[in-house]
């Protein structure tokens, strides 16, 4: 068994391996050698982005504080309903769409219900529009 020495030409201080049979190029290039424009992060240029970035988190945060806050008034207020996994569980009848149905698993965005038929129906939370627990 003979084993094919591939060429290794040096370009511009980097080092390119040129395979004679197949028709792709392989490129390797010295670790030392490389020219790349990506560069480690230091302590300062982390600093200077937590600085600048930081109105905007406080902003953003403020934003979430608000819509939880006007969300919690909406499902105390009934304008809204508040169901999610925790409080939905397997075996549960919820009507979602104006139809009964009974809870087959509760995920963690939608609750998946019977559908008289061999498949499951899923609906987000959103849509539960009331819940019955079985006695």
């Amino acid at each position: 068994m003979t084993t094919a020495t591939i060429p290794t030409v040096t370009i511009d201080d980097h080092h390119v391996t040129v395979p004679t049979t197949p028709p792709k190029l392989i490129v390797k290039l010295d670790d030392a050698s490389s020219s790349s424009n990506v560069t480690d992060n230091t302590a300062e240029q982390i600093q200077a982005r937590a600085t600048r970035l930081a109105p905007h988190i406080d902003e953003k945060r403020d934003q979430i504080a608000y819509w939880e806050a006007v969300r919690a008034a909406q499902v105390e207020s009934g304008t809204a309903t508040g169901y999610d996994r925790s409080t939905v569980k397997k075996g549960d009848r919820v009507k979602i769409r104006g139809q009964w149905r009974e809870v087959v698993r509760a995920n963690l965005k939608t609750v998946s219900v019977t559908t008289g038929y061999t498949w499951t129906d899923t609906a987000p939370y959103a849509e539960v529009q009331q819940l019955v627990r079985p006695e």
